[in-house]
């Protein structure tokens, strides 16, 4: 019994020396695990989107603008393989996340007291507070690379998405699409104040700005006709031509 006690003593310090060691590992492992995962660029995640899961995506990345331009970047990639009303679908939702992962919205709310400010704004105006709304955007020349991936320039396309409750997001994305070539120019209040949606020519000569007249154009007629859109934002398709 004596023996067997002594034996199980100097079994402890083995047994203490082998957990520590099994602890550091563990801790060492779930630390670097952890960092690396930390440290990960969310807007690079891989991540299926479907026609069935869009929206669950959508609801689970609200707020945060990484995990926005991850989804909108895949499913740039998964649109091409759909059809129908699944790739309407999407491309609505693409619409919608390239809006929703560059903060738009509340950049141009940061550079106004109140949208109907904007309402009756001339162009060289809209170009002073486009060009400061810009500086609060991210994410903002990837979107649109990926938008205009899910959303050739194809009148046909942009037509066949036309409905009431899309049309503020489409004229939204169409301003959107502008102030991503405003950002690239060296002027860019001299970018937005010159543009003229009738006139897509010279250096606005780009598929962006060619989609950005489709989306203005066919929310316009929407918009025009409804009484519950926003004043401001059919001024400022006016101002622009885009409408």
């Amino acid at each position: 019994m004596l023996k067997k006690h002594i034996q199980g003593t100097a079994a402890f310090p083995l047994l203490a020396v082998f957990l520590i060691g099994m602890l550091t590992s563990c801790t060492g492992f779930f630390s670097h695990s952890w960092a690396e995962w930390a440290a990960r660029d969310r807007s690079k995640m891989e991540i299926k989107v479907t026609a069935d899961n869009i929206d669950d995506l959508m609801d689970k990345a609200e707020n945060d603008r990484d995990l926005q331009l991850a989804i909108l970047r895949n499913l740039a990639g998964a649109v091409n393989g759909t059809s129908g009303r699944d790739k309407q679908k999407l491309q609505n939702a693409g619409i919608e996340l390239s809006i929703s992962c560059t903060g738009m919205v509340s950049a141009m709310l940061r550079s106004i007291d109140n949208p109907s400010d904007l309402d009756g704004m001339g162009q060289s105006g809209l170009a002073n507070y486009f060009s400061g709304s810009i500086r609060y955007m991210t994410n903002l020349q990837a979107s649109t690379d990926y938008l205009l991936q899910i959303l050739p320039p194809d009148m046909g396309s942009v037509l066949a998405l036309a409905s009431d409750g899309n049309a503020v997001d489409m004229a939204l994305a169409s301003l959107l699409l502008i102030c991503a070539g405003a950002e690239k120019d060296p002027d860019p209040v001299g970018y937005i104040e010159n543009f003229d949606g009738n006139d897509i020519s010279g250096k606005y000569d780009t598929n962006k700005n060619r989609l950005a007249k489709e989306l203005g154009d066919t929310s316009a007629d929407i918009i025009d006709n409804n009484d519950s859109a926003p004043e401001f934002l059919k001024s400022i398709l006016q101002n622009l031509k885009l409408n």
